[in-house]
């Protein structure tokens, strides 16, 4: 889903609603070269209205930069770029 947008996904609790949900199916996954290690990942996003001049550019960096952020922590995570609280789903 790297570089993948929600054109209808424009409040917070929808995109974490999304961020769980992936979460979930992603803790399922079972690879047998993996030994019993799980896969873990980290996301970022960016919530835009659609109103505003703002280029893909800069959504992109925002998104990209809180996927950063979200790399620094252990497990899973996803951060919202702009939200005062990161996501974190065990």
């Amino acid at each position: 889903m790297y570089g993948n947008n929600f054109p209808d996904v424009t409040e917070r609790q929808v995109t974490v609603k999304i961020f769980k949900r992936i979460f979930e199916n992603i803790e399922k996954i079972e690879i047998k070269a993996l030994g019993g290690r799980k896969i873990i990942l980290s996301l970022g996003a960016c919530i835009y209205d659609g109103t505003g001049d703002i280029s893909y550019d800069t959504l992109y960096s925002k998104a990209d930069a809180a996927m950063y952020r979200s790399k620094k922590q252990q497990g899973f995570c996803a951060t919202v770029h702009g939200a005062a609280d990161e996501v974190f789903i065990p």
